[in-house]
């Protein structure tokens, strides 16, 4: 079970229209989310000219989607710490679900229901959940998964000799015990099906992951072939990316919401921010 304040963002994530005042009491009541959102709104990318040491500040320079996109991200790094125990590349697979999760919505149909719109972020965010939880389960037995896979194995099977199921099914089961929306669910379960059987918004976290994919950002456990040797993005794939700024911008935003994580100040300095 996530702790109150970290079960309430992700509950709110998919909300169209979140009330600002319960984001900030969200973000003020987890010290964690709290660090991650002032960090932030103090970087390089949000341009501060000075620095801000309150949540409600914060909120206001950065804004309230991208607090909630950063919130949703920070959930999921201070709930499942220490992957690479597991053999995963964390880096990889850390920028492999936020960038999916930005670019989930531009893959929507432009008639997409304002709920479905709302639940896009959320959606390729959490799509992969079932590997996280896995691999925070049992290391060891994540870890045979990674090297049955570089012996040739699909991950998939892999999973399912080790675990009894695949990350798709336990990412439901991770989904149902964090208390994420429903219509999220399908997205989980079912991104690895042909996509002719997809539903919308399963379907656009798949084209995310195949256009993060072919820009050469691993999930974790795969990684991509070398520049020389990989597929390269498509003209549907750049103009897709053209919404976000281009390939480089979402790298850009991705690095930006990873600094955000990474305690890169001191323990006296994370005090002095959410104080």
């Amino acid at each position: 079970m996530l702790p109150p304040a970290r079960a309430r963002a992700i509950t709110i994530l998919s909300v169209s229209a979140p009330d600002p005042l319960e984001v900030t009491d969200i973000v003020s009541s987890d010290p964690a989310l709290a660090t991650a959102v002032i960090r932030a709104s103090n970087s390089a990318w949000s341009a501060p000219r000075t620095a801000v040491h309150a949540v409600d500040t914060a909120i206001i320079r950065i804004g309230p989607k991208e607090t909630l996109q950063i919130v949703g991200a920070a959930v999921l790094n201070s709930t499942f710490e220490e992957l690479e125990l597991a053999g995963l590349n964390v880096e990889d697979l850390w920028q492999y679900v936020v960038a999916t999760g930005l670019l989930t919505e531009y893959l929507l149909e432009p008639d997409a229901a304002r709920d479905v719109r709302a639940a896009a972020y959320s959606a390729g965010l959490l799509h992969d959940i079932g590997r996280l939880a896995m691999a925070a389960e049992d290391p060891e037995a994540y870890g045979r998964v990674v090297s049955s896979y570089r012996s040739g194995t699909s991950v998939l099977e892999a999973e399912r000799r080790e675990f009894g199921a695949h990350h798709t099914v336990r990412g439901v089961e991770a989904a149902e015990a964090w208390g994420v929306a429903r219509p999220l669910h399908g997205a989980i379960l079912n991104h690895h099906d042909p996509l002719e059987h997809l539903s919308p918004l399963a379907l656009a976290v798949t084209r995310a992951t195949q256009i993060v994919w072919r820009m050469g950002i691993g999930d974790g456990v795969r990684v991509p072939a070398s520049d020389e040797e990989r597929e390269g993005l498509t003209a549907e794939d750049e103009w897709v990316l053209s919404k976000v700024g281009g390939a480089d911008a979402l790298r850009a935003r991705v690095e930006w919401f990873r600094g955000a994580m990474r305690p890169d100040r001191d323990e006296a300095e994370d005090e002095l921010l959410v104080s």
